[in-house]
């Protein structure tokens, strides 16, 4: 469960006020475009990839700490 202060810092970081319920179906929705985009990069931009992991784990990092899920 977030509380209000982890929305207002969820806020700051993505530009947007949203419930956390929406905030995590946003990550959930991004980190899927972003897996379909490295699939689908052809060989000549693979240089791309890295870059988009590194994305996916940072959404992945930004779910857990929404969810609670990071140890304190």
């Amino acid at each position: 469960m977030t509380t209000s202060s982890d929305a207002a810092d969820f806020a700051e970081i993505v530009g947007a006020e949203t419930q956390a319920c929406d905030n995590l179906a946003a990550i959930d929705h991004q980190i899927a475009a972003l897996h379909e985009r490295v699939k689908s990069t052809s060989p000549r931009f693979a240089a791309l990839i890295p870059h988009y992991r590194a994305d996916i784990d940072a959404l992945l990092d930004l779910r857990l700490w929404l969810t609670g899920a990071i140890a304190s």
